[in-house]
């Protein structure tokens, strides 16, 4: 990916800081939907095609406080694949 700042765990992308702020977090897909529903959190697109269920775009304005912040990255940790 280019245009990002990469976060990575145990070789799978985890995170990505995007233009205007936004964060691509990976997440568990099958709690994807449940937390679409968060303020701010949306489906991923990247450019007109869905990432997919795994993954959620977090607008800048979700993102206010290091609580918000820490809730998301969390959540994409929990998804990262167990040490192989």
């Amino acid at each position: 990916m280019f245009g990002v700042l990469a976060f990575m765990v145990r070789d799978t992308l985890v995170l990505a800081a995007r233009p205007q702020g936004h964060l691509l977090v990976h997440v568990d897909p099958a709690g994807g939907a449940d937390l679409r529903r968060r303020p701010g959190a949306s489906q991923a697109q990247m450019k007109t095609r869905s990432m997919g269920d795994g993954w959620l775009d977090v607008d800048a304005s979700a993102l206010s406080s290091d609580d918000d912040l820490a809730l998301w990255v969390r959540t994409a940790l929990d998804a990262a694949p167990e040490k192989r």
